[in-house]
């Protein structure tokens, strides 16, 4: 299976993890990167490429399913790009095989009503004009109204606490390219995982060390060891005992641990 524009690795671990051999594509070399290391820290394989969407580097018919999800198709603003997109999507799907492309966006009304997302607008006018080639691209054009509606999402489990200096925590591969100096060792419990995939909450750790990483969008709160966090182009970070500290999706750091820190999380992807 291809994920076509698979991002910092969204959706590439949960169909791994169901059993699919999946590969991730996309632009970003970061991202890509990012999306190796979730599946790692899931003990999961993750084979990448950077490429792009609309000129992808497979022979055709190369993958029993092909996905091109979320927010991907967006970034495309002409219709040329989106049917280019959806072409190269089609050629790398066995010919047994349906590709499936999703795109999240407000409606035109919302839009002009001012609350929903205003840079959908230019592909949603791109897309205007592409529906009627897209039957000899091999494809079906569906919105939510084909299907019925979902079931309610499960309810979360129940509230639980534990004592985060006693969690007994496991092995968290990390990538040597990461390790700027030290042996750093690095180890972490998922508490918690949203059903999508897009929210965790843990415990992680590292003994000392400086590594690099590219980051998710993470609130976290120290609870043992310091460290000093470098954010490239912005603030120097000194984090230790009870500090509370926020990172942007796609910040570059340099973290220096100076005593192993451990930390209680919550990721955002």
């Amino acid at each position: 299976m291809l994920d076509n524009a698979c991002g910092i690795g969204t959706r590439s671990p949960g169909l791994a993890g169901l059993g699919h051999r999946v590969t991730g594509t996309d632009l970003g070399p970061a991202s890509v990167a990012r999306g190796t290391r979730e599946a790692g820290r899931r003990s999961l394989t993750l084979p990448v490429a950077v490429a792009d969407m609309r000129a992808l580097p497979f022979a055709g018919t190369s993958f029993d399913a092909v996905v091109c999800a979320d927010n991907a198709l967006p970034h495309l603003l002409t219709a040329r790009d989106v049917t280019a997109a959806l072409a190269e999507t089609r050629r790398g799907c066995c010919a047994r095989r349906t590709p499936a492309s999703t795109s999240r966006y407000s409606p035109p009304g919302a839009r002009s009503a001012g609350q929903g997302d205003s840079s959908a607008g230019p592909f949603l006018d791109a897309v205007a004009t592409v529906p009627r080639g897209w039957a000899a691209l091999g494809w079906r054009a569906m919105s939510t109204s084909d299907h019925p509606a979902a079931p309610a999402p499960a309810l979360a489990p129940a509230s639980f606490s534990v004592s985060v200096a006693d969690v007994e925590l496991e092995a968290d591969d990390l990538d040597p390219e990461q390790i700027v100096s030290g042996e750093p060792v690095v180890t972490g419990k998922v508490l918690w995982e949203s059903a999508d995939g897009k929210q965790v909450r843990g415990i992680w750790q590292i003994t000392p060390g400086v590594v690099t990483d590219v980051e998710a969008n993470e609130l976290f709160v120290v609870v043992s060891g310091r460290a000093t966090v470098e954010v490239e182009g912005g603030e120097t970070l000194e984090v230790g005992p009870g500090s509370a500290c926020v990172l942007r999706e796609g910040d570059r750091t340099t973290w220096t641990v100076h005593e192993t820190l451990r930390k209680a999380y919550h990721i955002s992807y």
